[in-house]
């Protein structure tokens, strides 16, 4: 008799099902399937289980058993309009009787009966004209819902909030955003039939409220928040200031503006703070008093003290920020602004003061904030409009700091960001009108973030003017290390962003380093129209301008002259550039050159142009106005801020030096990326759909979309 065989915690499929329902998809299909067959077989449904979203239109019903397959399988649903439709488009109640909307709930009732439906998430991206078509959904669905979203609602006198918790007593996070007028009070007892079924129970099991554009009565949100005890997330964003003047039918009787919800009120703070004792995460905007004074600001975080989340709306940016200057500073971990109602630059220069001088803060959501770039140059070698220039800021740089905090400030005393631990960050860049495209302005961003923040795993940033390409220092993003989310709304010349992409792979092949440092040479020479370096077809003889040309052309930009700090360095490609051998040659010799008649023209020697490039301009080999060797005609800068090297961001040089440390190192490329998403602006979207399989093709353990 044999004995029985015994199983490990890990090698059986029912624990197995429990452990990888907490894992993500990225984890489910790079890390857990891979390990044996056994794990392989368990992770395969759990990955074939995609959100359903339905969009299609409610006479093209899809065939009963491929809808049966696709709901059976599914655990999220996602209702949204059709995409002809416009995002204010009301769907009319015709949709109740229309054979795919039938089609949808029959089968959603078919699987609950038989205890096959798996779905525990809803989503309704639609604005529906009344509630009927939501409840003939929640009806099945809802008592195994535990998160529910319902954006872009219609028109409500009576917000049936507690109806849906009724329906869904499992609920654990729910969203509700109305488009239209809505409020959500108990000035008078419905006397449908559900309204016996409305009355919430004693206690809930919900850990995150999100009350979206609606008018809320006080005693209906403090007796809701009574049955919420273990509340951890709070978010109240632009409640209604009053009832509607244009029609007095939403208007119970005996409602006064002076009942519904207004956040300057302490007892009220105080009761919310009473009622929701473990809550972490909060957003109060709105209501019938919504602008904040500084006191006001200050009471509030007092009674939240264990909050360690704060979202706001932009129109309070200004008393939140003054007012987290507190020993609350020390405590704060996130911020999240909402919307944009003053002037996002000026909103845009007061965050960025704060954030250097908040190193607690791990994670920053404000994506309607503008930051103007020239925060991040520090070397002061963009202008007012972004383009590169090698002497001292002109007066016009500086136009916009002298108004807004009366007294321009040298790009070097300027502050770093102190949040070195910073996990999230979602931004968006100043990109007006007239602003000048260049790789410059990119290099700045990218590099300044990238060192300034080295631990960044979330990261979106809105800029419709930002380059990717090589040139453009996309690439120095490679030194975050523990990102894992990347969205990037991203400028035209698609065809460059194709020409250098190799450096994305995890790690680089010996042909597609070879790629990327011949690219880097070329840009070196040309990236710049009015580089005068140029090599005969026939001769090997360097040829540069004399010293006597033009005012504007002896004021190039940095890239004619990293010609010659290439040379130098060990990112070359020694069997294909003669031209960099001989520059280096004679550069290190220092011997004097030759000159070359041609056409009565004289040409100096290419040494003396090299030098005098170096004399001009710190991004090439050797001192880089580094004070302890008191080199340069920087006075001596100091590049380490708050532990920082800050040297040549911005510049060119700032991409050779990461190719070379990470040729010699051999380090992978964005080790634990698991979503990148490039959001091109419409006019170039057709060209841009080139670039993403390009991306999947050299990282296949990355969604691209």
């Amino acid at each position: 008799m044999t004995a029985p065989l015994k199983l490990s915690a890990l090698e059986v499929p029912e624990v197995l099902v429990l452990i990888f329902a907490q894992l993500g998809r990225h984890a489910l299909r790079v890390h857990a399937s891979l390990v044996c067959r056994l794990w392989y077989k368990v992770a395969a449904p759990i990955l074939r289980a995609r959100p359903l979203a339905w969009s299609r239109h409610p006479h093209d019903a899809e065939t009963k058993a491929v809808l049966r397959k696709r709901l059976q399988e599914t655990k999220t649903l996602v209702v949204k309009r059709p995409n002809y439709l416009g995002a204010y488009t009301v769907i009319p109640m015709i949709w109740e009787h229309t054979p795919g909307w039938i089609e949808l709930t029959k089968q959603l009732s078919a699987l609950s009966d038989t205890r096959q439906l798996q779905i525990t998430e809803l989503t309704i991206f639609q604005r529906l004209q009344r509630d009927t078509l939501v409840f003939s959904i929640l009806t099945t669905v809802g008592p195994q819902l535990t998160r529910l979203r319902l954006e872009n609602m219609s028109r409500s006198n009576d917000v049936p909030l507690d109806r849906i918790l009724v329906l869904c007593s499992r609920l654990v996070v729910i969203h509700v955003h109305y488009a239209d007028v809505a409020y959500y009070h108990d000035y008078y007892v419905d006397i449908r039939p559900h309204s016996q079924q409305s009355i919430l129970p004693s206690r809930l099991d919900l850990r995150s409220l999100t009350l979206e554009n609606i008018g809320i009565e006080e005693r209906s949100l403090l007796r809701l928040l009574g049955s919420c005890p273990d509340l951890g997330e709070l978010k109240l964003i632009r409640l209604l200031q009053g009832w509607p003047l244009d029609d007095e039918s939403m208007v119970p009787i005996g409602a006064t503006n002076e009942s519904l919800v207004s956040f300057s009120k302490q007892p009220f703070l105080e009761q919310i703070a009473g009622l929701c004792p473990l809550v972490w995460s909060v957003h109060l905007s709105g209501g019938a008093d919504p602008s904040w004074r500084v006191d006001t600001a200050m009471l509030t975080l007092q009674l939240f003290p264990i909050v360690t989340h704060w979202s706001f709306h932009s129109s309070n940016t200004g008393a939140m920020l003054k007012a987290l200057k507190t020993p609350h500073l020390k405590t704060l971990t996130s911020i999240e602004i909402l919307h944009t109602t003053v002037r996002p630059d000026i909103t845009g220069n007061l965050l960025h003061q704060y954030l250097c001088e908040a190193p607690h803060l791990i994670h920053l959501k404000a994506q309607d904030i503008i930051f103007p770039i020239m925060w991040f140059d520090l070397e002061g070698i963009l202008d007012a409009q972004g383009r590169y220039h090698r002497d001292s800021p002109p007066p016009s740089y500086s136009y916009a700091m002298v108004n807004i905090i009366g007294r321009y400030i040298e790009p070097f005393h300027r502050k770093i960001w102190a949040c070195r631990n910073l996990q999230t960050l979602h931004i968006q860049l100043d990109a007006r009108q007239g602003d000048n495209v260049s790789d410059e302005r990119s290099r700045v961003l990218f590099g300044y973030l990238s060192r300034v923040c080295p631990r960044l795993q979330d990261l979106a940033i809105k800029h419709p003017r930002m380059r990717l390409s090589l040139e453009g220092g996309f690439c120095l993003l490679a030194r975050l290390r523990e990102l894992k989310r990347l969205s990037l709304m991203i400028a035209t010349h698609y065809r460059k962003y194709i020409r250098s992409m190799d450096w994305i792979a995890r790690i680089m092949t010996p042909v597609q380093k070879f790629k990327i440092v011949a690219r880097i040479e070329m840009l070196t020479l040309l990236s710049d129209r009015r580089t005068v370096y140029a090599r005969t077809p026939f001769s090997s003889t360097d040829v540069v301008p004399s010293s006597s040309s033009s005012s504007s052309e002896s004021s190039e930009s940095e890239s004619a002259v990293s010609a010659a700090s290439l040379s130098s360095s060990s990112l070359t490609l020694s069997s294909c550039t003669p031209f960099n051998k001989t520059l280096e040659n004679q550069r290190r010799s220092g011997g004097g050159g030759h000159t070359l008649d041609s056409g009565g023209g004289k040409y100096e020697d290419i040494h003396m142009a090299a030098a005098t490039a170096v004399a001009d301009n710190s991004d090439v080999d050797g001192e880089e106005n580094d004070p302890n060797t008191g080199g340069g005609g920087g006075g001596g800068l100091d590049y380490m801020i708050d532990g920082v090297d800050m040297r040549n961001v911005g510049r060119w040089k700032d991409v050779k030096s990461l190719f070379e440390d990470r040729f010699s190192k051999n380090w992978v490329c964005w080790p634990v990326l698991e979503y990148m998403e490039l959001i091109p602006t419409d006019s170039h979207r057709p060209k841009f759909d080139k670039v993403k399989p390009m991306i999947r093709r050299l990282r296949p353990d990355v969604d691209v979309v």
